[in-house]
């Protein structure tokens, strides 16, 4: 009997010990944030200034760099990490769960990497410089809420043309930008320097979707009846071109080599049929 005693009262102090631990919370059953339950801003979400796992969660270019606009309820890209190397970008619609609306002021500044820009229908506003000298960019997307934003900005105005939500130099040297997609209202035309001078250089201005050919290391552009070279992105010091595109001659476009201060040599075929 004495023995039964002991086992019963050695099972009721186990169970006290497991239910002290249990209403401790150590196996995440506690309230607040103890154990495993993690609220706010901790745990995984992290801002676009330290390192960009935000702007990864959004689907956008890893590295961005990202600030909370003054109203509280939008985001602006400010640039982009060192690390960050992506030649084609991509801005998000949304950042920590709020609309991407502006792209900042050198934002991009010289980022002689970068060879695309794919904007959100959120973005309504390119700062001044934001993508100067980015001497490989080639192809650019301006979307339909560029439009919409410069006619909202103008609607009281009288006598006045609507003001650009590009603004003034925002691709200024972009020696490459051949193509720009311009789905919005903005009336951008290709050799001009209106709109941040983002047609300046371009080959063709027209809306949908981009019609540049990324083959093996180059890129290409067809217009006109004619095919252009527009971009070389290898990394070979001495480089041989394609003997053709699509089976016929092409041309090699100005600035197609820019910012490959590594090539030594270039071996240009017969069916070039101009540069």
């Amino acid at each position: 009997m004495k023995e039964m005693a002991k086992i019963l009262f050695a099972l009721l102090c186990v169970c006290t010990m497991v239910l002290s631990v249990v209403s401790c919370g150590i196996f995440g059953g506690g309230t607040g944030n103890t154990g495993n339950e993690i609220t706010g801003n901790a745990g995984n979400e992290i801002s676009g200034s330290q390192g960009g796992g935000g702007d990864y969660v959004s689907g956008g270019t890893y590295g961005l760099k990202y600030q909370l606009n003054a109203d509280g309820k939008s985001y602006t890209v400010t640039g982009m990490e060192e690390y960050a190397t992506d030649n084609n970008i991509i801005i998000p619609e949304k950042h920590n769960g709020l609309p991407v609306t502006a792209i900042g002021e050198k934002a991009f500044f010289e980022r002689k990497h970068i060879m695309s820009v794919d904007l959100p229908d959120t973005v309504t506003s390119i700062g001044k410089n934001a993508f100067d000298s980015c001497v490989r960019l080639m192809t650019m997307e301006i979307p339909v809420s560029m439009g919409e934003s410069a006619a909202r900005s103008c609607a009281s105005r009288t006598g006045e043309e609507n003001e650009s939500t590009i603004a003034d130099e925002a691709f200024a040297g972009c020696t490459n930008l051949v193509e720009v997609v311009n789905n919005s209202s903005l009336d951008i035309t290709a050799g001009s320097e209106a709109h941040g001078e983002v047609a300046l250089h371009a080959i063709e201005v027209h809306d949908g979707e981009s019609k540049v050919t990324y083959t093996d290391d180059y890129c290409f552009y067809s217009f006109g009846g004619r095919h252009y070279l527009v971009n070389y992105y290898g990394d070979d010091a001495e480089v041989i071109l394609p003997e053709s595109f699509n089976g016929e001659g092409y041309y090699i476009n100005d600035f197609a080599f820019s910012g490959k201060e590594n090539i030594t040599r270039i071996v240009i075929p017969d069916s070039v049929t101009g540069i």
